[in-house]
């Protein structure tokens, strides 16, 4: 039996998810935030944004055919991020095991970087904390659209909303308070940050299948609003964007004599995505069952 959703998910979610979230790893480093800043000014953000979409291309293009390789990528990032030793997992019980380990330290990473805001302990605790705090990314990010933008952002949700099932629209129409889930409602309860709150309410309801609705309405948008970088991510980067738009701390850190702040930096960065990124791979754990023949070859490639 597999106990992590975290070891699920990471053999079910889409190749596209996965290459997303290894480009977004691999892409967040103090050195490639440093030129970014450095060339583009206040368009970096949006170029660290369209590079990461660029790399997932890539990656899915070559890839694409062999998902478990891209698993055990991503698996091998947040095992060496975190310090886990790998080199005596020769079982899927310890591979769970150790899965189960990342989940909590990304439930303590939470903890600290919400400043105490996040009081949960548990792995759906984290989920559920997670996805409203995307839901209020997209409410922040919404506003700033154009009415154009704005009703294309609608259109894309309603689209995922048509493929719930009854019952969880008549839920989520109950928690929105609202006699049908029309585009009026819909744009009136993103830019409130009522559906945030709504899908929050079904998942208590209707448990993990409600999450699969969540997360496909805000991949459904993702490209339109620009949601590839994780608020916590974000606003890392932008700290560390305010330290280097002094010009004496950037002739510094390229002259190497700041060279010993860059593995700090980036491992602050990658830290503050890991609890976000956990959350994602554990809500794919429902997708479907695992095959043992996957969690195997994720197994023979932990070393690799």
């Amino acid at each position: 039996m597999i106990n992590s959703l975290l070891l699920k998910g990471l053999v079910n979610q889409e190749v596209k998810t996965t290459t997303t979230q290894i480009a977004l790893w691999e892409g967040i480093g103090i050195w490639s935030i440093a030129y970014k800043k450095l060339r583009y000014k206040k368009r970096a953000i949006e170029k660290i944004n369209t590079d990461i979409e660029q790399k997932s291309k890539i990656l899915n293009k070559v890839y694409g055919n062999e998902p478990l390789k891209l698993s055990a990528r991503l698996q091998q990032h947040l095992f060496s991020q975190l310090k886990l030793e790998t080199e005596d997992i020769s079982t899927i019980r310890e591979l769970d095991e150790l899965c189960i380990s990342v989940e909590n330290e990304a439930i303590q990473l939470e903890r600290e970087l919400s400043k105490g805001e996040f009081k949960g302990d548990s792995i759906d605790d984290l989920i559920k904390y997670t996805i409203q705090k995307m839901f209020n990314d997209l409410s922040k990010n919404f506003t700033k659209k154009s009415s154009e933008e704005q009703d294309n952002i609608v259109k894309e949700i309603m689209e995922v909303l048509r493929e719930m099932p009854d019952d969880h629209k008549e839920k989520l129409q109950h928690e929105l308070k609202v006699e049908e889930l029309s585009e009026k409602a819909i744009k009136k309860a993103i830019t409130t940050g009522g559906l945030g709150i709504a899908f929050a309410s079904l998942v208590e309801i209707a448990g993990f299948s409600a999450y699969m609705f969540a997360t496909k309405t805000l991949a459904a948008i993702t490209g339109i609003i620009g949601l590839t970088l994780p608020f916590s991510v974000y606003a890392t980067i932008t700290s560390f964007m305010a330290l280097l738009a002094n010009p004496i701390v950037l002739i510094m850190l390229f002259t190497g004599v700041l060279r010993f702040i860059t593995k700090t930096s980036n491992r602050k960065i990658r830290n503050a995505y890991i609890p976000t990124l956990v959350s994602q791979i554990a809500i794919s754990s429902t997708i479907g069952e695992v095959r043992i023949d996957d969690l195997n070859k994720l197994v023979k490639n932990i070393n690799i």
